[in-house]
């Protein structure tokens, strides 16, 4: 075999191997390679040789210590390349900090003593916090802890709500966001640590019950119910209670409840509807049926009560499809309480209200 290599007359000569510079930033560590102009930079961060399935460095990156960085500049990853450097990041990362919010401030909490917060408002430059923070509402902040020997935690980002209600999971741009911001300020939902509202978590029946009690102003109830599997020192035991002896919500007909059962879409469709009917919404039972793509999977018991939410534009469905026994979000079910909260009702049930209530308190 013969092979022909001539000579093109350029000498490339030796490769200069690549520098690394390092800095903390919030999440970990910024990683910056540097070689001759022109030259491609392949690197890894597990400590690996280089090779052809190195990645190509393109811009600062950022990793969780410990690793170690290798970097080579090469012209061919298998042709006129440098020697491998490396850099070993040791420090462990610190831990994320807590925060309190009281009176439209913020306090930062670090997680180990001797770690500084620092934090950054509407994007803009981080500050060391050695107080409470003011924010206002439509504010965005964002913060993370550091130590001597620890690199940056990961940063926390929270966003004040229109209505003065911090959120982490939560954002102005989502289309749940006003029904979340809503139930929130009224207090018929509750965030859990680091202000977390969990909009896309599943809800089950005994939740929704709890809603729709709240929204209900958590009227009077003497607490009892049938049900074997509610326990009654639970927070959606007197909710539970009341939607039953209200007539919103039945049990399963075997003595359960089923609290913590994943709640579906035809079931929030009849228990709201109930529970309209209760507050005196004109509930017709001659509303115009909506040809879902799926309406032959929708049960018999439930086919009215779907009919008569999607007349009322109180649950609509997806693509021409309802999702019948599909399962709700936080969101979703929030967001059809609160449209449910809007339909008034009508002068008659007004004025026949206070009847109905304290006929209620008697039975």
């Amino acid at each position: 075999s013969y092979y022909s290599c001539p000579d093109n007359g350029v000498d490339l000569g030796p490769v200069e191997a690549p520098k690394i510079t390092t800095r903390g930033v919030p999440g970990g560590i910024e990683v910056t390679i540097e070689a001759g102009e022109g030259v491609p930079i392949y690197y890894s961060t597990d400590g690996s040789p280089i090779g052809f399935d190195a990645k190509e460095y393109t811009g600062p990156f950022t990793v969780e210590a410990p690793c170690t960085v290798r970097a080579v500049a090469a012209i061919a990853i298998n042709g006129s390349r440098s020697e491998e450097i490396s850099a070993s990041l040791t420090k462990p990362q610190a831990q994320e900090p807590a925060a309190s919010f009281t009176g439209g401030r913020l306090t930062i909490e670090p997680a180990a003593a001797g770690d500084t917060a620092y934090y950054s408002i509407n994007g803009g430059e981080y500050t060391r916090a050695d107080g409470p923070i003011s924010l206002k509402n439509g504010d965005s902040i964002k913060f993370y802890a550091q130590g001597e020997d620890t690199t940056p935690s990961k940063a926390v980002s929270l966003f004040l709500s229109d209505g003065g209600n911090l959120m982490a999971d939560v954002d102005r741009d989502d289309w749940y966001y006003g029904a979340i911001d809503w139930a929130a300020g009224k207090g018929y939902i509750e965030h859990t640590e680091g202000f977390k509202y969990g909009p896309n978590e599943t809800v089950t029946r005994g939740e929704l019950a709890g809603l729709i009690y709240r929204a209900q102003g958590e009227p009077w109830t003497d607490g009892s119910e049938p049900f074997e599997d509610v326990d009654n020192t639970t927070d959606n035991a007197r909710a539970i209670a009341w939607c039953y002896s209200s007539g919103i919500f039945q049990g399963y007909g075997d003595g359960r409840f089923g609290p913590s059962d994943q709640l579906q879409r035809q079931e929030l469709a009849k228990a709201v509807c109930l529970w309209l009917e209760t507050r005196g919404v004109n509930m017709s039972r001659n509303t115009k049926v909506k040809e879902y793509l799926d309406r032959d999977e929708i049960a018999q018991w439930a086919a009215e009560w779907v009919d008569r939410l999607t007349a009322l534009g109180v649950l609509e469905g997806s693509d021409g499809r309802f999702d019948p026994t599909g399962s709700l979000t936080l969101a979703q079910a929030v967001t059809a309480v609160r449209r449910a909260m809007e339909l008034r009702p009508s002068t008659a049930w007004e004025a026949f209200r206070p009847v109905m209530a304290t006929y209620r308190r008697i039975k």
